[in-house]
Parts: structure tokens; C-alpha cells; sequence
């Protein structure tokens, strides 16, 4: 199945239950949104990925479909999302749901064959809605979560053993908000405490290399936001090598 050119309409299978992958079709819900299903070869393109295809090669998707698709989509949103927040959902999208719940969904087959349906692409969103219901209405709920980067809008179930789960997934958002961090207390901290500051030079440095010869020879420090060793050029002044040691005889300890 042709993928499209542009990476940002790739399809996210971060929310661990279909109904909340398929609600991230629309992403970036709290700027300018993002349409991942902009004609019928998505939508069908979006059944195969999810593994809901009831056939093998690609699923008929008409106009009609992509049109309750996306409705079924957004009543799914609000609905999950007031039942987050405790308040009763719009009576209209729970009579959405509940009518495309209540179609022929997707028959679990044996063999190489996993579903088998009459209309495949409608019986795939009923499978959707049923997935929905049985999620707000199921103990599950309270383990909904929407990701913790500002400029991210999906929900994911928190499926982790200590229920701390922030992010749709670490190398998406929780990646991006640890280097965003990192550079706003670096443009925070005071001249000269930064990652090699004498802050740093006091809890990170692993020992100067700078001996007699000079400044301009390298010194190991350890990057505790990296979690690694990295090298800069010294710029410190010429030291004397001490009697008793093979480091510099001011460089301060490795930290313990």
C-alpha cells in the first residue's frame, strides 16, 4: 500500500486501543489540526495498518464511508474526553456511536484470514465504535491519558506498572520535551553555571587532562543530562602535576 510523501500524515499507533488510534487520524488537535484521512485510499489505508482489514489488498472505501468515518471519529473525541472529565457527553454523539456500534462488525476468524465481513470498511468503524464503548464504559477509562507535550493532542491507555506514563511514547514527545527543558535552564542559569560552569566543574568533571603543557588540552566531563562522557577543549590555566597523583593536582573528584 503506497505510504504518503508527507511523514507528518503517517499514522500514529501509540493509543493502545483502536478506537483512541483511530480518534489521532486528526492530529494536533490544539493548534492548527492535522487530517490524516484527507480521501477514502487513507481511510483504507488506516484499516489495513490497524490490522482491522477484513481482506487482503486494499480495502473499498467510498465517500460515504470516509464521511461517517470521520464523524464517528470526532463524536469518539468529545465523548472519551467528557467521560475523562467527568461530565455527561452530547447526546448526539453517543447516539452516533452507539448506531455505528450496533452494525455488523468484523467476524474473528481461524486461519490466515483474522476477520471476514460483508462490507468491510463499515464493518472495520463498527469494530471502532464497539472498541469506544466498552472503553468509556469499562474501568480502563480512568488509565486514559492525553500526552504531556503542549503541542501534542493524543490519548494513549497507560498501560505502565506504576501508572506514570507522560507521553504518547519517549522518542516522540518525551524526547523533545527533555532537550526543551535542558535548554531552558541552560538559558536560565547564571554565567558560568551551565553544563561546564564551575557548578559542573564541581559535580561533573571526571578530572582535567591539562597538566604542565598548558590550556588547550582536552578534559573528560561528564554530561549528567546526556548520561555520558563528553570532551571540550580546556580553558583553563597551565597546572602543575601533583607529586602524588596522575591527575591534575586542582582538578576537582569524580562525582560519586
Amino acid at each position: 500500500m503506497t505510504q504518503p510523501s508527507d511523514p507528518a500524515l503517517a499514522f500514529p499507533f501509540l493509543g493502545g486501543r483502536p478506537c483512541l488510534d483511530f480518534v489521532a487520524t486528526l492530529g494536533k488537535r490544539h493548534a492548527v489540526p492535522l487530517e490524516r484521512l484527507p480521501g477514502p485510499d487513507a481511510l483504507a489505508r488506516w484499516i489495513t495498518e490497524a490490522g482491522l482489514a477484513a481482506e487482503e489488498g486494499p480495502v473499498p472505501v467510498t465517500a460515504r464511508d470516509l464521511t461517517e468515518g470521520r464523524a464517528l471519529r470526532e463524536a469518539v473525541h468529545r465523548v472519551v474526553r467528557s467521560a475523562m472529565a467527568g461530565q455527561e457527553p452530547d447526546a448526539a454523539d453517543v447516539r452516533l456511536v452507539n448506531e455505528m456500534a450496533s452494525r455488523p462488525d468484523l467476524a474473528p476468524q481461524l486461519g490466515p484470514r483474522r476477520w471476514t465481513a460483508r462490507h468491510p470498511a463499515r464493518a472495520a468503524l463498527a469494530t471502532v465504535a464497539r472498541d469506544a464503548v466498552l472503553l468509556v464504559g469499562g474501568p480502563l477509562l480512568e488509565r486514559v491519558k492525553e500526552c504531556g507535550n503542549p503541542g501534542c493532542s493524543l490519548l494513549f491507555l497507560d498501560d505502565s506498572q506504576a501508572r506514570r506514563r507522560r507521553w504518547c511514547s519517549m522518542e516522540r514527545c518525551g524526547n523533545l520535551a527533555k532537550v526543551a527543558g535542558y535548554r531552558s535552564r541552560n538559558r536560565a542559569a547564571p554565567r558560568g553555571e551551565g553544563t561546564f560552569g564551575p557548578r559542573a566543574e564541581r559535580e561533573q568533571a571526571k578530572g582535567c587532562t591539562s597538566y604542565a603543557s598548558g590550556a588547550g588540552d582536552s578534559c573528560a566531563w561528564w554530561d549528567a543530562v546526556g548520561s555520558r562522557w563528553s570532551s571540550r577543549r580546556c580553558d583553563r590555566p597551565p597546572r602543575r602535576r601533583s607529586p602524588t597523583s596522575s591527575r591534575c593536582a586542582s582538578a576537582p573528584s569524580r562525582p560519586r
